[in-house]
């Protein structure tokens, strides 16, 4: 016995073909909405890399602006230039010995 196929009635092809169509344009659809989200989140991750180099450079900035003003407050707060600046600025002189009675203030009135 010979088997004979048979042809797929045009009516029933029709539905069957625009249930392909539909997939294929579904596939594409989601494709192109997976490119648009990869090539979106590329572009952000590019933007906070740039952001982020730049956070680095100011922070290294701002830390050797810190070691600057450390050295500066160090250098002001050295006894030598107080003393410099106590006899020149100020007209006080050392005391030739450390005082042994140090007077009270006065007591103010109420």
């Amino acid at each position: 016995m010979s088997e004979q196929r048979s042809l797929p009635n045009p009516s029933q092809a029709a539905p069957r073909l625009m249930e392909r169509r539909w997939a294929v344009l579904g596939g594409l659809a989601l494709s192109a909405l997976v490119i648009v989200l990869f090539v979106n989140n590329v572009l952000r991750v590019g933007k906070l890399t740039v952001e982020m180099e730049t956070m680095k450079k100011e922070h290294q900035r701002i830390v050797h602006q810190n070691e600057v003003l450390r050295a500066e407050i160090i250098r002001l707060q050295s006894p030598e230039r107080i003393t410099t600046v106590a006899k020149s600025r100020l007209g006080l002189v050392p005391a030739s010995s450390a005082p042994t009675h140090i007077p009270s203030a006065p007591k103010e009135e109420k």
